[in-house]
């Protein structure tokens, strides 16, 4: 049997790679705003974050010989800030970058609103 990819850890460093994503998202301390599951209390949230959220288990699309030719993944891909402009700039190149590697994306932003 195959080894699954981790495809929080790939989506993650595919996203940055990507300079605007990488710069929009880069915090004071020179981590990345970028996060799995759901973002931290503890998060600076008045600037952009991003949060990958897998919606599913992996589910196999194509079997042949007893094994799995492919796995599809489905994720949420959360942008969230209080300026639109950031927010529709990296929600741009999010669909730009999955539509390189191949990935279909519907892409969902949030307003965060003070």
């Amino acid at each position: 049997m195959t080894e699954t990819k981790d495809m929080l850890a790939t989506i993650y460093t595919a996203l940055l790679a990507n300079a605007t994503i990488e710069k929009l998202t880069l915090a004071g301390d020179g981590s990345h705003r970028i996060s799995y599951f759901e973002s931290p209390e503890t998060a600076d949230h008045d600037n952009l974050f991003v949060v990958i959220t897998p919606v599913g288990p992996p589910v196999p699309a194509a079997v042949g010989s007893d094994d799995y030719l492919n796995v599809q993944f489905t994720f949420q891909v959360n942008v969230e800030s209080i300026s639109r402009p950031a927010r529709n700039a990296v929600a741009r190149e999010i669909q730009k970058r999955n539509a390189c590697v191949g990935i279909q994306s519907a892409i969902w932003c949030s307003e965060r609103i003070r």
